[in-house]
């Protein structure tokens, strides 16, 4: 399978929060097409991150989509304040969803994008029945809640069998991978079927900036085209 195009939505879980506004603008700057936000409760996932306020500080940097990744345990209680902070786009757990098609129905009356993500442990098909009230999959390539692990290599077959899903559906969704993305995994994910990919270390880091290493993923994409 050829690879296709993709975009990359940088987490700030890697970035430096004293340089955070400086440092979305420099995303925004090199090419990156959102970005993406990971609020914790410390229930669903041990640590807690980021909330309302960090958001609305991410939007007062950007013009960029604002993908905002929620691991707790109860997430609709947060979404119409993540909303009014400037959100555009909400990605809730299957594993903490109690009701699915009320939580999706809240988002969508809120005005945004509609996201559920799995976990590594969680099989693709859970999603199949609800496929078609999302707008996006968000597939976790490691445990969720910290940042700097290494890629799954089992979610290449799930991201593949997703995209066969959706393609049988006949629906128009997006995938999102999120865990150990960098130059040796970015191709991979790609050939599988992935329209965006979340990037934390591999664009946030201290040897280099993030228009250097968007240029490196780009180039690694390039020379394993087809």
């Amino acid at each position: 399978m050829a690879v296709p195009e993709l975009r990359v939505f940088p987490s700030i879980l890697s970035a430096k929060f004293e340089n955070l506004g400086t440092q979305v603008q420099e995303a925004e700057a090199a090419g990156c097409s959102g970005i993406h936000v990971d609020v914790m409760d410390g229930q669903f996932v041990p640590p807690i991150t980021f909330g309302a306020p960090v958001v609305r500080a991410v939007r007062a940097s950007t013009t960029l989509l604002i993908d905002v990744h929620m691991m707790a345990v109860d997430p609709k209680k947060h979404f119409e304040e993540l909303a009014q902070a400037g959100a555009n786009s909400i990605t809730v757990h299957f594993e903490a969803l109690t009701d699915v098609f009320d939580d999706l129905k809240q988002l969508e009356d809120l005005g945004l994008r509609k996201s559920v993500a799995i976990r590594p442990s969680t099989e693709a098909h859970s999603l199949y029945p609800f496929l078609e009230r999302l707008d996006q999959v968000l597939i976790m390539s490691v445990e969720p809640g910290y940042g700097g692990q290494k890629f799954i290599p089992q979610t290449i077959g799930k991201i593949e069998g997703i995209r066969r899903e959706i393609a049988k559906q006949g629906l128009n969704i997006e995938i999102q991978v999120d865990g150990g993305i960098n130059v040796d995994t970015i191709a991979d994910v790609a050939k599988a079927g992935i329209d965006i990919a979340v990037v934390g270390s591999a664009l946030f880091n201290d040897s280099f900036g993030v228009e250097e290493g968007l240029k490196a993923l780009m180039q690694a994409l390039e020379r394993n085209r087809d």
